[in-house]
């Protein structure tokens, strides 16, 4: 070989790399505290997307339905405690007749109104009205409502025509006492033809009337 050919080969071997117009230095992957960083980094996130995969909707759903269940559970103690008499004693109730076992089973044969009325407490008791006339032997009904502002309630004098409130066989006709506002009815059939007294207990001195059956 001649001498010309080798040293032009050797001035190759020695000839630099070119480098690329604008390329910057790689930083080595594989070391460096910049690296160990990225890694942590990476980690970190990577735990982070697990745990939120595994995690299950449960606490929200059940959040959700006991959410729901508490308001259903309070809209229905609302309502039992309207159905169960929460109105309180003011509020107008159903005139129910007072089961007796001398009207038990028997047609109602006339039906009065009757409302019982105050101006306060022991002022001017009154019945409106406090005359009712009927036939003796039928079943008479008397609705009653108190309109005024304090407890009332009727009683009406059986065949005696005596007011026999505390005795063990009264043959009187009467119903519980009365709040503003409640109505009741009282069913009452004697037989014989006569005026019979009736009052209220609470009021019995001004509180009267007087059934007149024909």
């Amino acid at each position: 070989m001649s001498k010309k050919r080798k040293k032009k080969r050797d001035s190759g071997k020695q000839r630099p790399e070119k480098e690329s117009v604008g390329a910057q230095p790689r930083p080595d992957a594989g070391s460096g505290e910049a690296y160990e960083k990225r890694r942590a980094r990476q980690k970190n996130e990577w735990a982070a997307q697990k745990k939120q995969r595994e995690r299950k909707p449960l606490p929200v759903a059940l959040f959700a339905w006991l959410a729901t269940g508490g308001a259903g559970i309070a809209a229905v103690v609302v309502v039992a405690f309207l159905l169960l008499g929460g109105s309180g004693s003011g509020g107008t109730t159903e005139p129910t007749p007072t089961v007796d076992p001398r009207v038990s089973d028997q047609p109602i044969a006339a039906t009065f109104e009757i409302e019982a009325d105050d101006d306060g407490q022991s002022v001017n008791p009154r019945f409106t009205p406090n005359t009712i006339t009927g036939k003796a032997g039928d079943v008479i009904e008397l609705k009653i409502t108190n309109v005024g502002s304090v407890a009332h309630n009727v009683r009406v004098s059986g065949a005696d025509k005596e007011y026999q409130p505390d005795a063990p066989a009264s043959d009187d006709f009467a119903t519980d006492a009365l709040q503003p506002g409640d109505e009741l009815s009282l069913l009452v059939k004697i037989d014989a033809a006569g005026a019979y007294p009736f009052r209220c207990d609470l009021h019995p001195l001004q509180q009267t009337g007087t059934l007149i059956l024909n």
